[in-house]
């Protein structure tokens, strides 16, 4: 157990070391407005899975160690197969150990920029990236402790296709159509969403458990 524990860590440290090294790539490239409209694009999901992973989600997130509303900082990095994204905290709702006030990056097991083939695709578990100066409530695992940084990373707790962050605001959530035979969109089509789907049924149901994660925690969406 003790070999593929570490083994993991090596993984995740060298998948970390190899992307910050293309950490300049990444970044110019999501910068460009006119990159963003003609090669980056990011996944749709269908309304079938978002109900299979909506219904899980009801059930996981209780169990998540801390709940967090955050503000949007910097937009997200992209290190290869991994990324992170400075935010704000703004109130703790479950447990202690952050402060209002502090910084920290959250990374999610389903972040990603794929470079690789073409065309770019930006994976984010279909919900869109924290907006600077914009609230979010968030549902995380822990801080990953293994890598020592001068911010600390948290890891968002995932146990579902979709990543579990949600906005303290309403969104127009457009569905563009995909790319041919895939659930692929343009992300300069998408870029104000808060959930990417390629259908009504998969923003509804999103929505859905949106409005009952809020109620139970007493936000109120502006």
């Amino acid at each position: 157990m003790k070999k593929i524990f570490y083994t993991t860590i090596l993984l995740f440290l060298l998948t970390t070391i190899w992307g910050m090294s293309k950490k300049n790539t990444y970044t110019d490239i999501l910068n460009n407005q006119d990159n963003h409209n003609q090669e980056i694009y990011v996944a749709g999901i269908s309304g079938e899975m978002a109900i299979e992973a909506c219904e899980k989600m009801r059930k996981d997130l209780s169990a998540a160690a801390l709940v967090v509303k955050v503000k949007g900082k910097e937009k997200t990095e992209y290190f290869g197969r991994t990324a992170r994204q400075l935010v704000e905290v703004v109130e703790v709702l479950k447990e202690e150990g952050l402060l209002q006030g502090e910084e920290v990056y959250l990374t999610g097991e389903h972040w990603s920029l794929i470079t690789y083939a073409s065309p770019y695709s930006m994976e984010r578990g279909f919900v869109n990236e924290c907006k600077r100066d914009k609230e979010y409530l968030v549902f995380l695992q822990g801080e990953i402790e293994f890598i020592k940084e001068t911010v600390p990373i948290y890891e968002l707790y995932t146990t579902t296709l979709i990543s579990p962050v949600f906005s303290c605001e309403e969104h127009i959530n457009i569905i563009p159509q995909p790319i041919g035979g895939t659930t692929y969109m343009k992300y300069g089509d998408v870029k104000d969403n808060e959930f990417f789907s390629v259908d009504e049924k998969g923003v509804r149901v999103f929505l859905e458990l949106k409005k009952e994660i809020f109620k139970q925690y007493g936000i109120s969406v502006t």
